[in-house]
């Protein structure tokens, strides 16, 4: 809607932004989507000027909207910043992720489910997709990968099956899973 639009016009100036994951594949689909994730492509030395100017952005789009405050929490991984207005958020929370990557392809690389394999730099005229992004999106399956199992990576590959894409499992024989598995 227009509070994204607004807010990605506020990042276009800042350098070595890209949006990836969820809510790119939501602006694929014309869905919606939980957050709005913001990677850092420059150096570590430059991604502090980089993170202040996102936080600058938010606070602008924030006020342009009527709220004063924001909610701002840290991670180990991510500082999310979340837009209130009285009890309920004014618009889906921007996260950035602490970790910096060296490009669009880097930080593809290495995202855990298929279907968010997807990239946008603000001011960019095309979405950036892998070819497992391009393959989830076109059959509605994310095929599990155990070299991507992490803490999050079967609760996120939960999500995304409410949001209509299947789990794959290569090898998987169902007759040899037990019944009160399922």
């Amino acid at each position: 809607g227009d509070v994204y639009k607004r807010q990605i016009e506020d990042l276009v100036s800042i350098p070595g932004l890209v949006i990836a994951g969820g809510a790119i594949l939501a602006a694929l689909v014309r869905g919606s989507a939980g957050d709005i994730d913001i990677f850092i492509t420059l150096s570590v030395s430059e991604a502090e000027g980089a993170l202040r100017q996102v936080f600058a952005a938010v606070q602008k789009n924030q006020a342009r909207s009527g709220g004063k405050k924001l909610l701002v929490t840290r991670t180990a991984r991510a500082l999310t910043m979340y837009r209130p207005c009285g009890t309920n958020l004014c618009a889906p929370p921007v996260q950035v992720i602490l970790q910096t990557h060296e490009s669009i392809a880097s930080l593809l690389f290495n995202f855990d489910v298929n279907c968010c394999a997807f990239a946008y730099r603000p001011g960019g005229s095309c979405v950036c997709p892998t070819e497992r992004g391009i393959r989830a999106l076109r059959h509605s399956v994310n095929v599990a990968d155990t070299s991507k199992c992490g803490p999050s990576y079967c609760r996120r590959l939960e999500k995304y099956s409410g949001r209509g894409f299947a789990v794959a499992v290569p090898g998987l024989i169902p007759e040899r899973v037990s019944t009160n598995i399922k």
